[in-house]
């Protein structure tokens, strides 16, 4: 199932069977809902990704993109529902500490494995950029506690906002360590 002619994927990461934790499947369950409404216009080629906590198996679906906007929980200490926008050196210097104990191997650590693995491979996506949702509760549970529920309105605007940035900044697809220009920034909470 590859998709080499994506030109950009906003990947929803997260096990929803683990309250907030599941963020980033909810956010981009939600685009496709709004997609299907006709309220979001995607720019040609975009693919909306549900990761769950596939990590490397993401490969095929990443590889090549223009550009990739990765939704998942961030649990760096951070208030609970705000939203971190982080890219390049940003994104690199995530230690896995910063994601929830369940998706650590799908989130920084298989995440990093990926693109590294794509790099070395020529396959990288030409831009890599994070949305994080600051987590409240990960546990069991199938419902998003109360402040990162509030707060998905936002980051589906962050996600998308971040796709239109990818779009109007597009540059061909470079593979390697000097293509991160590293930024951070903090969404307002």
């Amino acid at each position: 199932m590859s998709n080499t002619s994506a030109t950009f994927a906003v990947l929803g990461i997260g096990n929803v069977l683990l309250a907030d934790d599941g963020i980033g499947v909810h956010v981009v369950q939600e685009i496709e809902r709004r997609v299907a409404r006709g309220e979001v216009v995607l720019p040609p080629g975009t693919r909306l990704l549900d990761g769950g906590t596939r990590g490397p198996d993401l490969a095929p679906f990443v590889a090549d993109a223009a550009g990739v906007v990765i939704v998942d929980a961030l649990a760096d200490g951070g208030i609970a529902g705000s939203i971190a926008l982080l890219d390049g050196s940003a994104l690199d210097a995530i230690t896995a500490s910063a994601w929830p104990s369940s998706t650590a191997t799908s989130g920084v650590d298989g995440l990093g494995g990926l693109l590294a693995a794509l790099r070395l491979g020529g396959r990288a996506p030409g831009t890599v950029a994070l949305v994080g949702i600051r987590p409240a509760v990960i546990d069991v549970g199938l419902d998003l506690s109360a402040p990162v529920a509030a707060a998905l309105p936002r980051a589906v605007a962050a996600a998308l906002d971040e796709l239109r940035r990818l779009e109007r900044t597009r540059a061909p697809v470079a593979s390697g360590p000097d293509q991160a220009a590293g930024c951070a920034a903090e969404a307002a909470a």
